[in-house]
Parts: C-alpha cells; sequence; structure tokens
C-alpha cells in the first residue's frame, strides 16, 4: 500500500479523530503466509482474494463474502451530479454538449439521466469516471476553448495599463531586462544608474 494511501486515507483521517488504526492485512506474518500460498489460492479468471473468501465464508454472510471488490474512493458521482450540482447543468446539456462535437450525445445524456434519478450515485466506477470525463472535458474546453480569446484580450489589455521600468544593464552590451508592458508605456531610466 502507497504510502500517500496510508497517509492521506489512513493515518492522517484515523488520528484526525483520536483513533489509531490497526491494518491487520499488512501483519509481516501475514505477507510471508500470503507470499507462500499457491496461484489457485489467490485468484481464477477476474475473481480475486479466494484464501479470503474462503474463511470469510464460514464466519460472514453470503452477501458480504461473495460480493465483488469495491474500491475506496470519493464519492465523485453524487458531489459532481447530484443535489447541488446546478452549475453544471448548462454546459451537460444536450445542446451544451452537442456544441463541440466532442460526445455522443444521447449516450452522454442517458448516463446523465440514470445519475440524476439516483442522486449520482452510480454502481459502477466506470460509470462515474465517464461522467467525470465528460465533464472534466467539457470545464477545460470552456475555460481554454470558449473563452480563451476573450480571457487573452483582457489579459492584454490588463498588461497593456501597467507601468514597467526598464533598466539596461550597460555591463552586458546594453540589453534590457524583460519588461512586462507595452513600449509605448515604458521609461529608459538607464541614465539614473549608470
Amino acid at each position: 500500500m502507497s504510502s500517500y494511501l496510508l497517509s492521506c486515507q489512513g493515518d492522517r483521517v484515523a488520528m484526525a479523530h483520536g483513533v489509531e488504526a490497526r491494518y491487520p492485512f499488512l501483519d509481516p506474518h501475514l505477507v510471508d503466509f500470503c507470499f507462500t500460498l499457491e496461484q489457485r489460492d489467490k485468484l481464477i479468471g477476474t475473481r480475486d482474494k479466494l484464501a479470503l473468501r474462503r474463511i470469510a465464508r464460514r464466519h460472514l454472510p453470503a452477501g458480504i463474502w461473495g460480493r465483488r471488490k469495491q474500491p475506496f474512493r470519493a464519492p465523485i458521482g453524487s458531489a459532481l451530479f447530484g443535489p447541488g450540482a446546478e452549475r453544471f447543468h448548462d454546459m451537460l446539456s444536450p445542446s451544451g454538449l452537442a456544441e463541440d462535437g466532442y460526445f455522443d450525445v444521447p449516450a452522454v445524456t442517458r448516463l446523465l439521466a440514470k445519475a440524476r434519478s439516483r442522486d449520482g450515485d452510480l454502481p459502477g466506477e466506470r460509470e462515474e469516471m465517464g461522467l467525470v470525463g465528460v465533464l472534466s472535458l467539457q470545464l477545460l474546453n470552456d475555460a481554454f476553448g470558449r473563452q480563451f480569446a476573450g480571457r487573452a484580450r483582457r489579459a492584454q489589455e490588463r498588461l497593456a495599463e501597467m507601468r514597467c521600468d526598464v533598466f539596461v544593464d550597460r555591463l552586458n552590451k546594453g540589453q534590457a531586462l524583460p519588461s512586462f508592458t507595452s513600449a509605448s508605456r515604458v521609461e529608459d531610466r538607464a541614465g539614473l544608474y549608470g
């Protein structure tokens, strides 16, 4: 397990609430034992953790030992597509999705309808990550595509209004130091310092 997962999603979270977490699957004796297991005891096809499931079968209901692996992750779908996510509605509307031609609009619209009907709680990680990808591309396209020309123009206007003094370095063959404004606003004060 990476140090990031242990610190950010384990130790720090636990200690912030006064809990000392113990990770039984990181016990050195258990890890050594797992290295001695045959491949057929670990994985068959995509069915994983076979030895653990066999032991759990003796003590736990089938709904627990038989369920699919569920990764620990933040609730992305409910945060972005559940209640309170109205700010994304225009971007994710059929017309917003069709505007630049990046997406299969009917497919994305069906997936969005599914997410909204379940308050953003999608059953699969692929569906959730697909929607996050669509939204991310829409946000990037909005920031660096549709709005880029206007933002660049406003930045140039702000730069043109700035005052900047240029100092000439006479020791290095009269090269001017970089400036951040248009030439019409620059004052050459090199004579004051030479």
